[in-house]
Parts: structure tokens; C-alpha cells; sequence
């Protein structure tokens, strides 16, 4: 759990020890990121070229096609629907993670399968705004 703001150094130690090694089980897989200040810093950047990571462009104010924005839309509603409301941030971290372990693969997959039409909204939206 990442407390405050993520820094390049906290970025690239959750990659090395966390992602990298699950993402190896797949193969050619192409690694996506926005604009945050800590996936382009010098430091990231050298980084991931140097463990020969591909990256995929990210066009500045392009419409977001992430999977896991939905993923946290739907943790966010699940949170917010517990009651009684967190009175401390240790409690509301502890139903975050709740709520986290709750999401199921058929959740994910929901996700997964919806995205050809997030495509086509994007497209007759002509990058617009769109429901997703």
C-alpha cells in the first residue's frame, strides 16, 4: 500500500519486486503507463530500457482505455457502500483491502469483455466523452 505521493524510486521498487516478476509469465506482454511524474522521470525511463521493459506511447490527453480504471470505479463504489463509514484511515484502509480481495475473476473478466465496446464508444465519440 502506497501511502502519500509515489516518487520514481517507490515506482520502480514496486516493479522490480512485485510486477516484473508476475508479468514474466507472459510473454509478450507490453507494458502501459500514463503521464505521471513518476513513470516518465529520467530515473523510470532509464530504468525500464535498461530491463528492457516495451512501453506503450501514451498520447497525451488521450481518451483512457485502462482496464484498471473501471477495476478502481468499482472498488470505489464497493467502499463507499459499507457501512458504518470508516472513522479512522486505518479502518478504511482495512475495507479497501476487504473490498480488494472481494473482486472476483468473473469481475475482471466483466472488464475484459467490455472493452470492444469502450473501443467503439471512443471511436463514434471521436475520442470524446464517452459513458466509460
Amino acid at each position: 500500500m502506497v501511502e502519500g505521493n509515489m516518487d520514481s524510486d517507490e515506482y520502480i521498487n514496486i516493479l522490480a519486486n512485485h510486477f516484473i516478476p508476475w508479468v514474466d509469465n507472459y510473454l509478450n506482454s507490453i507494458f502501459q503507463q500514463d503521464g505521471a511524474s513518476c513513470h516518465t522521470s529520467t530515473y523510470t525511463v532509464w530504468w525500464m530500457k535498461t530491463h528492457n521493459i516495451p512501453i506503450l506511447d501514451w498520447v497525451m490527453q488521450s481518451p483512457n482505455l485502462n482496464l484498471i480504471e473501471n477495476l478502481w470505479n468499482h472498488l470505489d463504489s464497493q467502499v463507499r457502500k459499507r457501512k458504518p463509514v470508516p472513522r479512522s484511515k486505518q479502518e478504511l484502509i482495512g475495507i479497501i483491502q476487504d473490498e480488494w480481495r472481494k473482486i472476483t475473476i468473473e469481475t475482471c473478466q466483466h472488464l475484459i469483455l467490455s472493452m470492444p465496446n469502450w473501443v467503439k464508444a471512443v471511436i463514434k465519440a471521436k475520442g470524446g466523452h464517452t459513458k466509460y
